[in-house]
């Protein structure tokens, strides 16, 4: 497998399927005080910081402000001082400049006795998580080969949910579920700019990733 340029890490920590919080779901007393503290935000500041500055199309000056809702991989604990045991979460962070906003996404994750890790992942509105971040890259790296010849660089620029497909709902725990999606993603690739639509389906091992051959089109 070539070398890819991607914008996240640490998806080998992940293989259960996403589950979004529930809109309008309220977070508790210790998860809201994590998230506004300055170490908090300043680290998930510094990792869309980079994930910008990875990105072809990356604007060289930005705001950036964390937001909600978070995407709920593993909940996170935290100990009488409210200090956080562990956890695995994204947010996103809404990144303004160049005359348009963007959607930034970063993965926070907790493990018994370490310091928290802050990892950017893909741009957009993306359901999956890590790991199925990670291989829609490879699907959409061998869905584009064709229409860009002899290019090995790769990124994805931006993700789209665009709806639920048909398919079996799959329960994961009270107030959380998964079913199948589909998403359009925009890559570039050595200076093209491609739009490729990937479907999702999860079950309790994971999430199957499906591209048609001719679901990769040249934009523009």
């Amino acid at each position: 497998m070539p070398r890819l340029h991607l914008v996240f890490a640490a998806f080998l920590l992940l293989s259960a399927p996403a589950a979004a919080q529930a809109p309008g779901a309220a977070l508790s007393p210790e998860l809201s005080r994590y998230l506004a503290s300055f170490a908090h935000r300043d680290a998930v500041i510094a990792a869309a910081r980079q994930s910008n500055a990875q990105l072809p199309d990356g604007c060289g000056t930005v705001e950036l402000e964390p937001t909600l809702p978070l995407q709920v991989e593993r909940a996170p604990r935290f100990d009488a001082f409210g200090r956080l045991l562990d956890g695995v979460w994204s947010e996103p962070v809404t990144v303004t400049g160049c005359g348009r906003t963007r959607r930034f996404n970063v993965e926070t994750i907790a493990l018994p006795h370490q310091q928290p890790q802050f990892f950017g992942l893909l741009p957009g509105t993306t359901r999956a998580d890590a790991a199925a971040q990670h291989d829609g890259v490879r699907h959409v790296f061998m869905a584009t080969a064709g229409l860009v010849k002899d290019c090995r660089r790769l990124a994805v620029t931006d993700t789209r949910f665009e709806d639920y497909d048909g398919g079996p709902v799959l329960k994961l725990k009270p107030g959380q579920e998964a079913r199948p999606w589909r998403e359009l993603w925009t890559v570039w690739r050595c200076g093209k700019i491609i739009e490729v639509e990937l479907h999702f389906i999860p079950d309790a091992k994971g999430t199957t990733i499906k591209v048609k051959p001719e679901a990769a089109k040249l934009r523009g």
